[in-house]
């Protein structure tokens, strides 16, 4: 399309939702491939309701693009895993894909569209940018939290059909086994495909609520490629394929968030698990970030978590079970004595100032720990439990794995 083509195609856009009563507020993104507009949608009881409208750019003339078919893509599994907590959730009023036949934009205009709630504090990818620029590291604690709502959104995939026979948004969870099975009914294999910060929307604070109270929701957006994956693309990981895919990429934008990993290291390396309640003392082969891995300022239980996340083989990888499981105890575990920023009044200071005020420069942004400040002789004992930490690591990496731990069954 040429420059008048997208013009053309954006004041379509942009037209239809203002003649149909809702304001325009400003574009979002645009690009090659579409766009986002934010516009405010009038209520019954005089509130506005902000919405995101997501839109394709045809890339031919005549048939419809790949673009088209992505957005259209996207669409169809927004609408399976409608009401699912952790996922961008669609305005059923507007939304409709132009070629089913159906009124609504889609139609009208002769492209897809999509109307999706509007998360007012960017993604993920922009709060890693804050923390770098500010200088501070990003707490473990709030890695936890920010890793729970990913996994749960991973439940979504793996278990959508609970969310069939809703009219409300729902927290996501495992289905219980049935009678007579001591484990769930196996997840589906649907795959989002494109998981990365740039793909994590944040939302706001829900008081009171044990996952949202302190740290604001998440929400996974742009199932474009959107797929469930034939099991037999890897045998090795069957019928949890679905869930290895997602969970990797979790792990992936976790690590990103911490401190810059890579997608992959090139090759896989033995990591050793230590007992955390939920698993015992192992070896595992992984795919996760050596460098993450070896970052001994990052919660141990956090950075084995991570390393079981991008696990090779179903035999090593949690099931979706064991990693909601994973992430409550590390939540419930963490020690928060240990360093200020992970402190009630740390965290909520840093989601004020890095999320819900950050239009300001946070290049000259400076952290004050003056309210989670410790005595002298607190921070004796906590740099004397890190040293012992340390120490207790270093022997435990000198000594090495037993022999009869890397078997090709414990690591396949």
């Amino acid at each position: 399309m040429d420059i008048s083509e997208v013009e053309d195609r954006v004041a379509d856009v942009k037209n239809y939702f203002t003649n149909s009563g809702m304001e325009f507020r400003k574009m979002i993104a645009d690009g090659n491939h579409g766009g986002t507009m934010l516009f405010d949608k009038p209520m019954a009881d005089g509130e506005m309701k902000s919405l995101v409208v997501k839109y394709a750019l045809e890339t031919d003339d005549d048939a419809m693009s790949n673009n088209d078919e992505d957005l259209s893509n996207e669409m169809y599994w927004l609408e399976r895993l409608q009401y699912a907590e952790h996922i961008i959730q669609i305005d059923p009023e507007y939304s409709s894909l132009w070629d089913d036949g159906q009124t609504g934009p889609g139609k009208l205009l002769r492209r897809p569209v999509i109307v999706m709630e509007y998360m007012q504090h960017g993604t993920l990818y922009t709060l890693k940018k804050r923390f770098r620029n500010s200088g501070i590291r990003v707490p473990d604690r709030m890695a936890w939290y920010f890793m729970l709502c990913l996994v749960r959104a991973c439940v979504a995939m793996g278990y959508r059909d609970q969310f069939a026979v809703v009219e409300k948004t729902k927290r996501e969870k495992i289905p219980r086994p049935a009678e007579g099975e001591t484990k769930p009914r196996p997840p589906s294999t649907l795959s989002q495909h494109s998981m990365k910060g740039l793909n994590v929307l944040i939302g706001g604070l829900t008081p009171g609520d044990p996952e949202h109270g302190l740290l604001p929701i998440l929400k996974l957006i742009d199932f474009g490629r959107g797929e469930e994956i034939d099991p037999k693309e890897d045998p090795s990981y069957g019928d949890q394929i679905g869930v290895s895919s997602n969970l990797d990429g979790v792990a992936f934008i976790i690590s990103d968030l911490l401190c810059d990993a890579k997608v992959y290291q090139g090759e896989r390396s033995v990591w050793r698990i230590k007992d955390n309640d939920v698993y015992e003392d192992r070896n595992i082969r992984t795919d996760a970030d050596r460098a993450v891995l070896e970052d001994e300022l990052i919660d141990r239980r956090l950075r084995d978590t991570l390393a079981f996340f991008r696990a090779s083989g179903a035999r090593q990888l949690p099931p979706l079970e064991d990693a909601l499981e994973l992430c409550r105890y590390g939540i419930k575990n963490i020690n928060k004595s240990t360093n200020p920023i992970d402190s009630d009044a740390s965290i909520q200071r840093l989601v004020q100032n890095l999320i819900f005020d950050a239009d300001f420069d946070y290049l000259e942004f400076e952290y004050d720990f003056e309210d989670t400040a410790f005595t002298e002789a607190e921070n004796r004992a906590i740099e004397a439990e890190r040293e012992k930490q340390r120490l207790e690591e270093e022997k435990a990496k000198a000594k090495g794995p037993p022999e009869d731990e890397l078997d090709e069954d414990e690591i396949a």
